[in-house]
């Protein structure tokens, strides 16, 4: 009886939880909502777009045709499979955070955006040690700049509107 009610259980969460995923000839954008092709409908699901080859570079998550992720990719062609190098995540149509797993995966970097236009920038290594912080405003370093030097010595820096003041 627990195998039987486990097997539905399963079967329901794969229903309630599965998105399709549909090509970029199979959607088209109005007012920068995505809408399925066949039907006029708002899109909940992915969209891959892919070149003449087939490889895809980009792939993203639609809620009711309001984009909410963003997946870029390179592909490793001896493992035949892709791999994400940026994720970008939105927030009532507006970027909220982009991680990007550099190719070496021995660290990582986040940025972190905000309703005021600043942004906040990390580079954390594998380990979980965080190198570098920088805070920008309007694209220009803005506030308190951490981060340690190649001899481990750790350095703060004060910037306003992109000039250094400490």
């Amino acid at each position: 009886m627990k195998l039987i009610i486990s097997f539905f259980l399963f079967l329901i969460s794969n229903f309630l939880f599965s998105q399709e995923i549909y090509q970029n000839n199979d959607v088209y954008f109005d007012n920068n909502i995505a809408y399925k092709v066949s039907n006029n409908e708002k899109l909940t699901g992915f969209l891959e777009f892919r070149d003449k080859k087939n490889i895809m570079s980009t792939k993203e998550e639609y809620n009711n045709g309001v984009l909410s992720k963003q997946f870029k990719y390179y592909k490793y062609s001896s493992l035949k499979k892709y791999i994400p190098f940026e994720e970008i995540i939105f927030k009532d149509g507006l970027k909220f955070s982009k991680t990007t797993f550099h190719s070496t995966e021995e660290k990582s970097s986040y940025t972190e955006f905000d309703d005021n236009g600043k942004k906040k920038y990390y580079e954390v290594y594998k380990n979980g040690k965080t190198v570098l912080t920088q805070n920008f405003k309007n694209g220009k370093l803005d506030g308190k700049s951490s981060c340690y030097d190649k001899k481990g010595n750790f350095q703060e820096h004060y910037y306003k509107e992109g000039k250094l003041i400490e």
